[in-house]
């Protein structure tokens, strides 16, 4: 009976797990781990520019 609400072949699969609670926690853990990389990122970004000007006098400083 599942079989015709799932279908067979490769697609079959692909819908069990779409419809088990599995498939949720897998999403939320791909989503967090998603966020997490976005807010490195943005983090990164605001460090390495906020940090050019010091940066630059520094140099200025050590240059003879």
């Amino acid at each position: 009976m599942l079989e015709r609400f799932y279908g067979t072949g490769w697609l079959g699969p692909a819908r069990r797990f779409a419809f088990c609670e599995k498939a949720v926690v897998t999403v939320e853990w791909v989503a967090l781990a998603a966020g997490l990389t976005v807010g490195a990122i943005a983090i990164s970004y605001i460090v390495m520019n906020g940090l050019k000007a010091p940066a630059n006098h520094i140099v200025n400083q050590l240059s003879p």
